[in-house]
């Protein structure tokens, strides 16, 4: 289901217009966003309603867990620490399940959006495409 909601949102965001490297990788980022933000808020309902008492989930691959995980390590601001908490438990009201889905649009569109541009940028130096994207 995700890879549907992806294909769609990117090809309403992109369109069939040629459009730059970066607006294509943006556009999978916001794309991925979508996806990550609505899969995100349903594990926290989904969590909540059947009373699954998971404390935290680990999200070793997710690039806001690896900024908070390394802002730990060089000494993270008091701020920062409730934000982090915010993102790694897991919620236990409707403001919480809200926050989640906003951490999962964060997460999609900074990873689909890096992996987009990198693919993108590989692609056309590796030539697989010809089609002069950036």
């Amino acid at each position: 289901v995700s890879g549907i909601i992806i294909a769609h949102d990117y090809n309403t965001l992109a369109g069939n217009r040629r459009i730059s490297l970066i607006r294509k990788a943006l556009s999978f980022g916001i794309a991925a966003g979508f996806a990550l933000r609505i899969a995100s808020g349903l594990l926290a309902l989904t969590s909540m309603a059947y009373g699954l008492a998971i404390a935290s989930f680990d999200f070793t691959v997710r690039p806001v867990w690896v900024t908070f995980f390394l802002l730990s390590k060089i000494g993270m601001p008091d701020s920062f620490i409730t934000l982090r908490e915010s993102y790694t438990y897991f919620p236990n009201d409707f403001a919480g399940a809200l926050a989640w889905a906003a951490w999962g649009f964060i997460d999609g569109l900074v990873g689909g959006t890096a992996l987009a541009y990198l693919y993108l940028k590989f692609r056309g130096i590796f030539g697989a495409s010809g089609h002069g994207d950036d």
